[in-house]
Order: structure tokens, then sequence, then C-alpha cells
């Protein structure tokens, strides 16, 4: 089945349609079938169709699904040239890194609540830990850190100590601790957490339950 009769006659003058199509690199010269489109084409298809009114609105599911690592970036390039035309889209997907590259404000949902609605970068400054990573020499004797107020985990691989903090006042009383001590440190790297760090600590509030299978839709 061919998607094109059945859409207005308008579309075909409409100049969104032409543009999105070259952009997604939808054919010019042929249109095959519907079934014989790859999942990749089909999804490219169905964002060519729902940009060709040139709504003001656009609410989009999992709009990356079934595309290479390339061509999914080339999506996301299409989107953010919509949005900063004035365009409001509302893009739902289950890929963290998907929300952070094109969502100006996140909604994280969960069993049917909305359990977080923030910016991204302000839901790992809420929620997301931070790590603390230390280089010393393998000889290096330290207090137990683990200890220290604010300190989660402690990890030894090699010559790098692992740390995961609540927050900053952790990071001073580990600071203070080398300083006490006078450990030779080589390296001390403080990093915020990760999306996905964010994302488990909010759905893990609302499921205590083991046997609850984690909802992972994010729309912006």
């Amino acid at each position: 089945m061919r998607p094109w009769p059945f859409l207005p006659p308008s579309i075909a003058a409409h100049p969104i349609n032409t543009n999105s199509s070259a952009n997604l690199g939808s054919p010019t010269r042929s249109i095959p079938l519907f079934a014989k489109l790859s999942g990749g084409q089909k999804q490219r298809l169905f964002l060519v169709l729902a940009l060709v009114h040139d709504p003001r609105v656009l609410f989009l599911d999992e709009l990356t699904t079934g595309l290479d690592p390339h061509a999914r970036r080339f999506v996301w390039e299409l989107i953010r040239t919509i949005r900063n035309r004035g365009k409001t889209i509302f893009p739902g997907t289950d890929l963290i890194e998907e929300a952070k590259a094109l969502c100006d404000r996140v909604a994280v949902f969960f069993h049917g609540q909305i359990v977080a609605r923030d910016t991204p970068s302000r839901l790992i400054a809420h929620v997301g830990e931070l790590h603390i990573s230390l280089r010393l020499p393998r000889a290096t004797s330290l207090p137990p850190l683990l200890q220290l107020p604010g300190i989660r985990t402690v990890e030894t691989r090699n010559e790098t100590l692992s740390n995961r903090a609540e927050d900053g006042r952790a990071v001073a009383a580990v600071v203070q601790v080398l300083v006490q001590v006078g450990a030779p440190l080589r390296e001390l790297r403080v990093t915020r957490g990760r999306h996905k760090d964010a994302y488990l600590a909010l759905t893990g509030a609302v499921a205590p339950r083991e046997d609850r299978k984690p909802c992972t839709a994010l729309h912006a």
C-alpha cells in the first residue's frame, strides 16, 4: 500500500514536504511500497508525514526507533532545526541520551506518574551523585573514607580510588583527610552523576516492589 494517495491534494505543493524529504534522504525518483521499506526508512517516512502540514506543536513517540546511529544524529539535527523555528516538540523516548540532546525540559514518567520535571542539567543537580576519583600510589595508607559523612561507596582499582558522594561537603571531607595524612595525590577529579543515575534514582524512589518492571519513557 502506498500512503501518498490518502493524503490531501494540497500536500504535494507544500514546501516543507520537499525540504523534509530531502533532509531525511527520501528518494525523489520513485516511492517503493511501504511494506518493502526498512525499519529506518519507515521511521523517516512517519517523520516526513508529521512535518508535512508545518504544525506548531509536534508529538513524536520514539522518533528514532529503528535508525542507525548516523541516521539518528541526522534526525536530531532536523528536530533541532524545527525547534529553532519556534515549534514546540514533545518527543517520547526511552533513550536518555536522546532526551538530553533534544529537550529543554524533561518529564520522567514511571507507571503512569510524573516523578520529576525539570531541565536535564537540574535533574542531575538535584538527584545525581558526585563521583570523586583519586589517583594515589598503591602504598598510600588512608583512613576508611566510607566513614566520612556523605560518602556512599568506595572502590579501589590499581592506583585509582573511586568514591560516590552525596554533595560537595563530602568532597571537602575527602580533601581534608588527604591534607591531614599528607597523601601524595597525583590526580583529583570530581564529576557530576549521569542522567542515567538521576533517572534510576527517581524511578527507584517510587518503585519499592522488586516485581515491578521499570518504565523507561522520557518526555520533553
